[in-house]
């Protein structure tokens, strides 16, 4: 006869044996990382928080300058920037398929976001090519006007035809970023706003409150800490996307910081299209065990922190909304 006791307690065994794997494999990761960046920790703190660097992408290369300034400034302006394009496209398309039915559509919208949400990224960079070449160019870079033409325009800097953003700047991959995170963000969004109890809705409906009413103070505050965790997720996926700010913002921000900061127009590009240059570029010959390639994993770990930071922040804001909203 079977011991259900002892069956138990072996695929208690084998279950924990298998949710390990992944966590040994994420230390294993963290510590590889670790120990290729010593080289690059042996420069010293004030050289990777620099705003110095360089690469033989760089329009002038100058060896021994990896600071990661600009990177890190450029990954907190990519994200704000794509997280203020996306979040408001996710919450209306999330409400659109579930509290406010548009028929037939509803349906479809909800389809069509589950679809976008399988594109892989190198075709959004591949579209961005497009739309640089029909809008972002003749709209924002003036390539249609004469360089003597522009410089009689009132309210401009002294002109340089590199000051224009031509084929890529911050704003551009933002915008890519965007695409690509809402059909990520709206299904955890409207999952978020399904759960919310349905009495909860009945109860504020028959007290006489609109539609409207019960969305505001019912709704969207019990989905928020389920928003809050979308939102974390959409902030990761846009931090760690490489192909699109490689191909919209570039690789190297070679010329310090962005003057001012919020010039969205520049080319900033984040840690992890900065990574990718410092190792060569994606299409680059196979990385060299040296300065750069110890660099790249360093700003690796900053990544790593900053999505910890997130993580920790959206566990701490969804704690305290479950506290406020359950008291």
């Amino acid at each position: 006869m079977l011991n259900p006791t002892k069956n138990w307690t072996l695929v208690r065994r084998i279950l924990l044996v298998i949710a390990c794997i992944p966590l040994l494999m994420f230390l294993m990761v963290v510590a590889n990382l670790l120990w290729n960046s010593r080289l690059a920790l042996s420069f010293g703190l004030p050289v990777l928080f620099s705003d110095k660097i360089s690469t033989a992408l760089s329009a002038k290369w100058i060896p021994g300058q990896f600071g990661l300034l600009p990177a890190i400034v450029g990954t907190i302006q990519v994200v704000i920037l794509s997280l203020l394009f996306s979040l408001p496209f996710s919450l209306v398309l999330a409400l659109a398929a579930s509290e406010y039915s548009l028929g037939w559509l509803s349906r479809p919208i909800e389809l069509l976001m589950s679809i976008f949400n399988g594109i892989p990224d190198i075709l959004y960079a591949l579209m961005s090519v497009f739309v640089v070449t029909a809008f972002i160019r003749p709209k924002f870079a003036a390539i249609d006007l004469d360089d003597s033409l522009i410089r009689t325009l009132p309210g401009l800097p002294p002109y340089s035809s590199t000051m224009l953003p031509l084929n890529q700047s911050t704003l551009l991959g933002a915008i890519f970023l965007a695409l690509l995170i809402i059909p990520f963000m709206a299904p955890l969004i409207l999952d978020s706003i399904r759960n919310v109890p349905q009495s909860q809705r009945e109860a504020s409906i028959s007290l006489g409150a609109t539609r409207w009413f019960t969305l505001q103070r019912i709704i969207l505050p019990g989905a928020m800490p389920g928003i809050i965790g979308a939102i974390s997720l959409g902030v990761l996926k846009a931090a760690g996307d490489v192909i699109i700010c490689a191909w919209t913002i570039g690789f190297i921000k070679d010329n310090g910081l962005p003057n001012p900061l919020w010039d969205f127009f520049e080319r900033n590009a984040p840690l992890t299209a900065t990574g990718t240059g410092l190792v060569g570029g994606l299409f680059g010959a196979t990385p060299v065990m040296g300065p750069g390639f110890s660099a790249a994993n360093f700003a690796a770990l900053l990544l790593l922190v900053f999505a910890f930071a997130v993580l920790g922040l959206a566990g701490l804001m969804r704690r305290w909304l479950n506290r406020r909203y359950k008291a």
